[in-house]
């Protein structure tokens, strides 16, 4: 059996190294991102591409043609795309039309948006609801997603929300923020007023090779199954991993004099995806899967 060839962006990010263990041994997969990890396995070894730049974008189509690219590349700063939203449009949208003008229709795209493409008005939102967004970040996102709908129908759009992982380390997770603070003794503000169903990365990855495995194509929504604030979430993360809780301090959103808008009352149904039979779990089964994790 021939073996496929998977493109995947974003290969150094938060989503991008646990998808490329997962899927290295299913497919042949071609990982690729704007910067390398500082230590790499030989076998997993990240090729630098900047797909906002369409010459580079081409030659890596020339040389591997893949059967299925999956776009986890993203600039998820929301308040970096709120202060430069040139940069932001060009990474999130314009790439995504660079990824797209190499690909045939034979090929397989996968997006991953977010829940930042609704306002945060009148969540949990389901998949049939109208975006909204209101911020740079959430109208980029939507650009992609709709540039997909118009160029390339054969696709896969999931949406995912407050993406985190196990790693005590990583710089785009709320959990390794959290942990690490409060194991550091650290005091922290956390929002009460920001509600949503988070994203524990290994089920998302789980899920996105039962979607190959299935051959799932349109727009899904993903998530846990349960509906906290980032408060509430903070707390079961304390409480799991036996930390101060007494460092979390509730604080409104409107506190923080952030520059882009956040979605407040948000979180994404998952009814759509469990149909299809994607499994979903509470924050407290994930929370309980890191805690057993690093205990072996």
């Amino acid at each position: 059996m021939q073996t496929v060839t998977v493109l995947l962006t974003g290969a150094a990010g938060q989503l991008g190294q646990i998808l490329l263990k997962k899927l290295y041994r299913k497919y042949e997969v071609i990982p690729v991102d704007i910067v390398r990890p500082g230590v790499q396995d030989g076998r997993l070894k990240i090729h630098l591409l900047d797909i906002t730049e369409p010459r580079q974008v081409q030659k890596v189509f020339s040389k591997y043609s893949p059967a299925i690219v999956i776009n986890t590349a993203a600039m998820t700063h929301v308040d970096g795309c709120e202060l430069d939203p040139d940069t932001a449009y060009r990474v999130n949208s314009k790439a995504v039309e660079n990824l797209l003008d190499c690909c045939d229709e034979s090929c397989l795209f996968v997006q991953i948006s977010t829940d930042y493409v609704f306002d945060g008005k009148a969540g949990p939102y389901s998949e049939s609801d109208t975006p909204c967004p209101n911020s740079v970040y959430g109208k980029s996102k939507l650009e992609s997603e709709n540039l997909l709908r118009e160029k390339h129908s054969y696709s896969l759009i999931i949406r995912p929300n407050v993406l985190y992982n196990a790693s005590p380390r990583s710089s785009a997770s709320f959990f390794a923020w959290i942990y690490t603070s409060l194991k550091n003794n650290v005091s922290i503000n956390v929002v009460t007023d920001q509600v949503s169903n988070p994203t524990y990365a290994p089920d998302l990855t789980e899920l996105i090779e039962y979607a190959l495995d299935r051959e799932l194509t349109g727009l899904y929504h993903y998530g846990s199954r349960n509906y906290v604030s980032r408060y509430e979430f903070a707390l079961e993360i304390a409480d799991v991993f036996a930390l101060p809780a007494s460092l979390i301090n509730p604080i409104k959103t409107a506190e923080l004099g952030q520059a882009a808008a956040r979605p407040a009352h948000s979180g994404l149904k998952t009814d759509k995806i469990e149909a299809a039979g994607g499994r979903v779990h509470s924050t407290g089964e994930c929370l309980h899967k890191i805690l057993a994790e690093w205990s072996t």
